[in-house]
Order: C-alpha cells, then sequence, then structure tokens
C-alpha cells in the first residue's frame, strides 16, 4: 500500500498495531531512520491527521515499515 497524504493516519495506525509498538516505540524508529528527533505526540498527531509528516518522516516512515513511496 502507497504512503500518500489521504488516509495515512489509518495506514501509520495499522502499521504500528501490526508491528506490536507503541507510539514511542513507532517515533523512535522514525528517528531512528531519519536521524531527526521525533515524538510520540508527533506520530499521534500524524495518525489522528492533524498534521502530515513531512518527506524526511515519509521516508522513514516507509523505511521503518517497508512501505513503498510510490
Amino acid at each position: 500500500m502507497p504512503v500518500t497524504p489521504n488516509g495515512i493516519g489509518e495506514l501509520l495506525r495499522e502499521s504500528r498495531e501490526r508491528a506490536g509498538l507503541s507510539r514511542e516505540e513507532q517515533a523512535d524508529a522514525v528517528g531512528d531512520a531519519t536521524g531527526e528527533w521525533c515524538s510520540p505526540d508527533t506520530v499521534k498527531n500524524w495518525e489522528a491527521e492533524k498534521r502530515i509528516p513531512r518527506r524526511p518522516s515519509l521516508q522513514g516512515i516507509a523505511d521503518a515499515y517497508g512501505l513503498p513511496m510510490d
């Protein structure tokens, strides 16, 4: 499933839950992949679609979960 701004919150939540990760663990995974700090509140806002991840974060999310960026 490609990562796109439409419906990304549900995709992120489902991916995180499938991986058995907390929001804090997901934030750490994104931070590790991007080299930028990411907070659990940021992940919460992405999942609620209050904010959309920036391109580096999207790449980190895709890398962390093996999702394509097409």
